[in-house]
């Protein structure tokens, strides 16, 4: 096992927006509702983030193996960890959110004076987070043929298989966010593959909610399945099929002799012009969700 060097990656983000009209909102106890009304002229607002980012690849190898076809392994990890930081937009220091009543009881809600705009605007919401994630890449040597023991050729077992995770340490409840699989592959060079899943640390209640306490304090399972999706796709053409020959031609071309053979090769050309350009696309897709 061997590994490179950190990398460090900080990031700082600033977005602005101009609007010459906004929204402003009140409580009307005739109607019992929220009203907005359109107020002229020109406003901006801001919103900014930063964050900072260390990575790393961790190798390993192993050589003199004599699996099959496959002589040799490269497995390549890269963890990756990140702080993120955005301030609470709809706090009241930045006058961009409104706060109104919104019920006959009192309740109160937060509306945006940037809500009707085109390109929308800050959002509300304090978020301090660490986020988590781990890459990993498989290789392997293979034989490049069955006549020719000494020629190999490098091909990806494992694309792309990533798991990640995070914790916002600015939120009230539901600190930990869903854990997140995902895999890209090709099987055969010919089948690709992509895997994704999500999975909840959080329990739901009798009616499917979820609530502020951890699926191991009610099942003793470590997460809840949410989601998961598989997608299967396969491309064919001239140049992927060249070749290749199907049981049925190979006892066709038995059936005739060499002369018969050569005379029918020189005239296919007549009937069909193989060298047309052509592709299909087959694409399987599967999804399965669990709301609560």
């Amino acid at each position: 096992l061997s590994k490179g060097r950190i990398n460090l990656s900080p990031t700082a983000s600033y977005t602005e927006w101009w609007y010459l009209n906004t929204r402003r909102y009140y409580w009307d106890p005739v109607k019992e509702e929220v009203v907005d009304t359109l107020q002229r002229g020109f406003t901006r607002a801001a919103a900014y983030a930063a964050s900072v980012s260390a990575s790393t690849n961790i190798y390993g190898t192993f050589t003199g193996l004599k699996w099959g076809r496959i002589r040799a392994l490269r497995h390549v990890i890269t963890p990756t960890a990140s702080l993120n930081y955005r301030p609470d937009f709809a706090s009241d220091r930045f006058k961009y959110y409104e706060t109104v009543q919104n019920d006959a009881n009192g309740n109160t809600a937060q509306f945006s004076r940037f809500r009707d705009g085109v390109l929308g605007g800050p959002g509300s919401g304090e978020e301090g987070s660490l986020n988590v994630s781990v890459t990993q890449v498989l290789m392997a040597k293979v034989l490049g043929g069955k006549d020719s023991a000494s020629k190999t050729k490098n091909v990806n077992l494992i694309d792309n298989l990533r798991g990640s995770m995070g914790y916002n340490f600015m939120a009230d409840s539901f600190r930990l966010s869903n854990l997140q699989l995902s895999l890209n592959t090709r099987v055969l060079s010919l089948v690709g593959v992509q895997f994704d899943g999500s999975w909840d640390p959080y329990a739901r209640d009798s009616k499917g909610r979820p609530v502020n306490r951890f699926e191991w304090e009610t099942t003793r399972r470590p997460l809840r399945f949410s989601q998961f999706r598989l997608s299967l796709n396969a491309g064919l053409n001239p140049k992927v099929l060249k070749g290749q020959k199907t049981p049925a031609q190979a006892a066709r071309r038995d059936r005739y002799t060499e002369g018969e053979w050569q005379d029918w090769q020189q005239r296919v050309g007549d009937f069909y012009d193989f060298s047309i350009p052509w592709n299909m696309t087959l694409i399987y897709n599967f999804q399965l969700s669990k709301a609560g």
